[in-house]
């Protein structure tokens, strides 16, 4: 063996020096330890400190056997940590022997100082150990003593330091206890766990990491808690996958497993803290702030400082669980999402154990995942500690045919239910989504109003799934009359709610502003203010919405809330399917007369109506929905949806619930005919998704309507998107820039949109690279049919005199300048063009008109790269959505490769606009950015629009080959 050819006088001198050394201690007791604790709390958390990538934090070395020289280190160590986190003052008594040591501390005590004489021991304390401090203790006068060891203590002291009441015969971790009391905590989470069934329906969950595969995380994540060289964990997955179940549940056992330690008198494992990052959505993230109100308002723990939880993190006291970091920064631009992780990297300190959960979607792809979550991605961040934590990504699979069974055995379903659920493909793939379970059960039950069971349709999916339980849960408490508001009133109340939410971007909403919308959304109907408290009792306790401790509801799925504004969506333009019109339909009795014929109603009219100032009219029975007016009589206009603002998953469910009847369809072909308000711009957006199945049909009949007449420009652009190249929609659209340049009537954004249009059909050429990016024959098309008069000094001049920031009542900017400016950019001073005019324009704010858009094309067009972190931050924050899309397209245009080029396309592969997704993917194909495959790859799997799918595919296609 190797030490068989050391020197034995080399062993010799070693073991003087530790002699030595330990002597030193001894006689200098924690003089000399202070100094040093604080010096590694300023390297551990420090700020403002660049961290570079070769740095590491120190590794934890493997424990030595335990000696009574190395337990007494050790509790000494705990003991002043402890004492200096408490800000006890100490004495220069400081006695040590070979089993021992002692210390009088002061303790603040109702204004006074209270001298405690202290002592440690290396082993059991005894009676004897009790009985010699407490004669110390007369010897040197202090008020009370404290006989404190490791690990055990022998109940004959015990049982004399409660005949004593200045005698405290204590483990290290029971003097803990008396300054951090977490049993309502422990309470809240034994409440919370059993609230939500995860006691009883909690399967062990499948994951991922890298190449590897894990039946069970739970497993993973024990053998990762015992390893003290493992970084940290960061659990990803999809929605409704189990990420918050795994954490609580988690949780859950580990503070069983703590307890019972505690009452064994055992060693103590990590204690779980559960911290559900949602409560802290959308404001500036501190983590003393976030840790104080968790421990102070949330769970009452009388911690005396941030203090006292940072030294037992850094001790190893704790597993911090931080749930929902992705609900956390929904809100939040890539920076703030970077500070944020930043933020709450400063409690993973090194002895630290750290579980990070997020949505997957959170990142644009793994690789972006990995670079923030290991702490490569810095930005403007001041705040970094020293020794950044490293997370690995673990990824949670999908539920498996058996752990779908098993779940359903656990809820007593019955047999038969559960073969024809694992017989039905679409139902499994359904149920693999934990969050869905809940929701397939309560469906199984329902039937619709012909009595059938929506389990046994042949087209079940998930719009059929929401729809059947969320009527269900709602209609549960009705039909044990534990309510006083209807079906219909609380569908209405949650859609609206739920559109407010993304219409305003909001996280939560307070329960003290429920009454202010129920006033709001029901107004005359609310007689008395007295009942307006039991409006919003019988509301909020309905399960769709969760509250928190501080007051504020939340959806308890963001899919809920995707799915009641889709419901609003639909029924306000007037594609309802009748099959999702009942719950609608269930008023309260008094206020629906039977006998009249049933009536075709608006949105808001059915539910608030015009003459609701009369409550004793009752109304005729509901038929179906009409398309809401552009404008609405009355005092003030109401919250119609506003496509723009709502997530791509809306879509989604708005195509489950409408109509394919093509009544409907046809009736948002007229709607995008009818003009250019919101109700036109949802018609046209909702027909998007219908491209595969009814494109050619939507198509035709947008060209056969009004033939007399030139394309308004929503039609226009919907004929692009329709993807239709039949004769008679190309002559449609040419006869419309023919018409404008005769002189006649047509409006000169269609005649803009008509050249894009043409060009989206391969008009100018069936190559895909020259349909998506090359525009110098669009622009040529289109410089054909100007009207007389267009110079170039003339299109600058304007364009000076629009964009003018003194000048609010400035025209749009004319199409035909930028035709004109496009036509002749070889004569162009491009540098002055931008720097005099473009430049005025704030991209990442301005909504006016078509300004922004119109700059965008022009920033793109020319390829001005001093455009590109103005279209960055267009690109990620700007609220128009349209404009969103026009700076991902620039940034492809202009080719500029860069990280934050990149970055940013990458997100916006997961834009709420469908076209912003689109050319999120042709611009990183444009600018070959192979990096970027993974989140390609990643967005095809999630994607829905065709269109957008055969651009992501297209761009994966070329980057390989590449």
């Amino acid at each position: 063996m190797w030490f068989q050819d050391v020197n034995p006088n080399w062993v010799i001198a070693i073991a003087g020096l530790i002699s030595a050394v330990t002597a030193t201690y001894a006689i200098h007791g924690t003089m000399r330890i202070i100094p040093w604790r604080r010096k590694q709390k300023e390297i551990d958390t420090s700020t403002g400190t660049q961290y570079q990538g070769s740095e590491k934090a120190p590794k934890h070395e493997h424990p030595l056997p335990a000696t009574p020289q190395s337990a007494l280190h050790e509790l000494t160590e705990q003991l002043d940590g402890w004492f200096n986190a408490l800000e006890y003052q100490r004495e220069s008594h400081d006695p040590q022997g070979e089993d021992f040591f002692e210390w009088i501390i002061k303790i603040p005590d109702g204004g006074r100082y209270s001298r405690v004489l202290v002592r440690g021991v290396a082993g059991e304390a005894t009676k004897s150990h009790a009985s010699d401090l407490l004669r110390k203790k007369e010897t040197h006068g202090t008020d009370r003593a404290w006989l404190v060891a490791h690990r055990l203590v022998e109940p004959a002291a015990r049982a004399m330091a409660e005949k004593n009441p200045e005698l405290e015969c204590v483990t290290f971790d029971e003097l803990v206890d008396r300054d951090a009391d977490f049993t309502k905590y422990f309470e809240w989470l034994d409440t919370e766990v059993k609230a939500r069934g995860i006691d009883r329906y909690y399967v062990p969950l499948a994951c991922r990491k890298g190449d590897d595969h894990y039946e069970d995380i739970d497993e993973y994540v024990d053998r990762w808690l015992d390893d003290p060289n493992e970084g940290q964990i960061s659990v990803t997955g999809q929605f409704g996958t189990g990420k918050t179940w795994f954490g609580l549940h988690y949780a859950w056992r580990a503070a069983r497993e703590y307890l019972d330690a505690k009452a064994r008198g055992r060693q103590r494992p990590r204690l779980p803290l559960f911290i559900p990052l949602k409560e802290y959505a959308g404001g500036e993230l501190g983590i003393e702030l976030l840790f104080s109100g968790f421990f102070f308002q949330k769970h009452e723990i009388p911690l005396k400082g941030y203090s006292i939880f940072e030294y037992l993190n850094r001790t190893g006291k704790f597993l911090l669980i931080f749930d929902g970091f992705d609900e956390m920064v929904l809100r939040l631009n890539q920076q703030a999402l970077i500070d944020s992780f930043w933020e709450i990297a400063r409690a993973v300190v090194p002895g630290s154990k750290a579980i990070l959960t997020s949505r997957t979607e959170c990142f644009t792809s793994e690789q972006q995942a990995r670079a923030v979550l290991n702490g490569e991605v810095l930005y403007t961040t001041k705040r970094i500690p020293k020794y950044p934590p490293k997370f690995d990504l673990i990824e949670l699979d999908l539920l498996q045919p058996h752990q779908i069974r098993e779940i359903l055995e656990r809820h007593r379903t019955d047999p038969k239910k559960i073969t024809r659920i694992v017989e039905n493909e679409r139902l499994m793939d359904i149920g693999r989504r934990a969050i869905m379970i809940g929701f397939l059960l309560d469906a199984l039950d329902s039937t619709d109003e012909e009595g059938d069971r929506p389990w046994e349709r042949e087209h079940l999916d998930v719009v059929n799934i929401l729809y059947s339980a969320v009527t269900r849960r709602l209609d549960r408490d009705i039909e044990m009359g534990r309510t006083f508001t209807s079906l219909a009133d609380k569908l209405y109340f949650f859609c609206e709610i739920s559109w407010e939410l993304f219409d305003k971007k909001l996280a939560s909403i307070h329960y003290t502003e429920f009454n202010d919308r129920i006033r709001q959304f029901f107004r005359e109907r609310i007689q008395d203010d007295r009942d307006i408290d039991y409006w919003a009792w019988d509301l909020r306790r309905n399960g769709m919405f969760i509250r928190n401790e501080i007051g504020e509801y939340t959806p308890a799925h963001r899919s809920l809330a995707e799915f009641f504004a889709a419901y609003k969506f639909v029924a306000e333009l007037g594609v309802l399917a009748p099959e999702f019109i009942g719950a609608a339909r269930e008023r309260l009795r008094r206020e629906i007369d039977d006998d009249q014929e049933p009536k075709v109603y608006t949105w808001s009219n059915y539910f608030v109506p015009p003459d609701s100032h009369s409550p004793t009219k009752q109304l005729a029975p509901l038929r179906e929905f009409t398309t809401e007016p552009r404008r609405v009589k009355g005092k003030d206009t109401r919250s119609f949806v506003m496509s723009q603002r709502l997530p791509k998953n809306t879509f989604i469910f708005a195509t489950g619930l409408m109509s394919r009847e093509w009544l409907a369809i046809d009736k948002l072909c007229r709607l995008c005919w009818a003009g250019t308000g919101q109700m036109a711009w949802n018609a046209g957006e909702l027909l998007t998704y219908l491209r595969v199945e009814q494109g050619e049909r939507i198509a035709r009949a947008l060209v056969t309507e009004n033939r007399d007449q030139p394309l308004p420009v929503g039609v226009v652009w919907l004929l692009g998107e329709m993807g239709y190249e039949g004769k008679e929609v190309i002559d449609r659209l040419i006869d419309t820039v023919e018409r404008f340049a005769r002189g006649e009537t047509v409006d000169p954004t269609a005649w803009w949109g008509t050249g894009w249009s043409l060009r989206k059909l391969g008009h100018f050429g069936k190559d895909a690279d020259t349909r998506e990016r090359d525009e110098e024959k669009t622009i040529a098309f289109l410089s054909q049919y100007r009207p007389a008069g267009y110079t170039l000094e003339r299109a600058c001049e304007h364009l000076k005199q629009t964009l003018d920031p003194e000048n609010p009542d400035a025209p749009p900017i004319d199409p035909c300048d930028l035709v004109t400016i496009a036509i002749n950019k070889s004569q162009l001073d491009i540098e002055k063009l931008y720097s005099k005019i473009l430049s005025r324009i704030d991209l990442e704010t301005d909504t006016i008109e078509r300004h922004c858009r119109d700059v965008i094309w022009l920033c793109g067009h020319l390829q001005i790269e001093e455009s590109i972190p103005g279209l960055i931050r267009c690109a990620r924050n700007q609220p128009q959505s349209t404009n969103r899309n026009a700076a991902t397209e620039a940034l492809g245009k202009i080719g500029k490769v860069s990280p934050e080029v990149v970055d940013t396309l990458e997100k916006q592969l997961t834009d709420g606009y469908h076209r912003t997704r689109l050319h999120a993917a042709i611009s990183l194909e444009g600018i070959r950015s192979t990096s970027s495959l993974g989140a390609l790859e990643k967005a095809l799997k999630e994607e829905e629009v065709p269109a957008v799918r055969d651009a992501m595919a297209l761009a994966i296609t070329r980057l390989r080959a590449t």
